[in-house]
């Protein structure tokens, strides 16, 4: 069972750390997004 609960909490860990990385892309994203609107603007 202790391995069960182990594997568990790994998983949430990984599961934290990829909702971190979506949230950073997302941010670059849209960055990236407002430069091109920007440059088309000029």
């Amino acid at each position: 069972m202790k391995k069960i609960t182990e594997d568990k909490n790994e998983l949430d860990e990984l599961f934290e750390n990829n909702k971190d990385k979506k949230n950073a892309l997302k941010k670059i994203v849209k960055k990236l997004e407002e430069n091109e609107n920007t440059n088309r603007k000029q």
